[in-house]
């Protein structure tokens, strides 16, 4: 383990897409701004983006040359906007009606966006084309559910949520010829889950595996205070309802 950054408050890191480097929130110049920094040290912290006053800006996904930042302005008024790494300049790009954070994330290929957002005081997902087109689906909620926090998987088949506090859900995504939502249906989680108004506290990793934060006796119930359960083959399951969903 090294530390990486030293100046300032420094949080919210994000990779870049080829491993080298690091996106994250910092106030080291006067303001919360998002900074990169290559990760084996070499060169100096570079600046990316330079808020108006009141307002905070946080990294949330990158893909390729593009940065998606989650802009929270005073007010409670936040968005999510595109910074093109090439010229710098930052767009907005989802009006968001909370001050919540959305969580936004590429799909692997790039061509779509998910995000949450809290509405009329319902946190809901969406997903939507990148580029934009106007185009946006909500993905689909039962009873009480206050969909937040969610995740693609590595192929993009598939996105990961919480349905409901301290539950995780996944549900297939289909995008050709025509996008439609699957069937949603539990998985099993090790580690703790958090509120709409928290930053995600859960990844998904490349061949599918999930890294979370397991705290004992927070969020695993009582019988599980001093060990871990593995539950093994699950991934397989997973496929095959999406199979049967299509």
């Amino acid at each position: 383990m090294q530390r990486l950054t030293y100046a300032g408050e420094s949080r919210y890191p994000i990779w870049s897409p080829d491993g080298t480097e690091v996106a994250f929130q910092s106030d080291r110049a006067g303001t919360l701004a998002v900074w990169r920094q290559r990760v084996d040290g070499t060169g100096t912290p570079e600046q990316l983006t330079q808020p108006a006053k009141g307002e905070a800006h946080a990294p949330e996904s990158w893909r390729g040359d593009v940065l998606l930042v989650g802009v929270q302005a005073p007010g409670g008024h936040s968005s999510v906007s595109m910074l093109s790494l090439v010229d710098r300049k930052l767009t907005s790009l989802i009006p968001l009606g909370t001050a919540n954070p959305s969580d936004a994330g590429f799909s692997r290929d790039g061509r779509w966006i998910a995000y949450s957002n809290t509405d009329r005081s319902v946190a809901t997902v969406y997903v939507q084309p990148f580029p934009p087109t106007g185009a946006k689906y909500q993905l689909p909620a039962r009873g009480t559910d206050l969909p937040h926090h969610p995740r693609w998987s590595a192929d993009g088949k598939v996105l990961y949520y919480n349905p409901r506090p301290g539950a995780l859900e996944a549900i297939g995504v289909i995008t050709s010829p025509a996008f439609a939502f699957g069937e949603p249906f539990p998985v099993p989680k090790p580690m703790t889950l958090g509120p709409a108004n928290a930053r995600r506290p859960y990844d998904v990793l490349p061949d599918g595996r999930f890294l979370g934060v397991a705290v004992p006796g927070q969020g695993l119930g009582p019988n599980m205070a001093q060990r871990f359960t593995v539950v093994l083959n699950w991934v397989d399951e997973i496929k095959q309802r999406i199979a049967a969903s299509r």
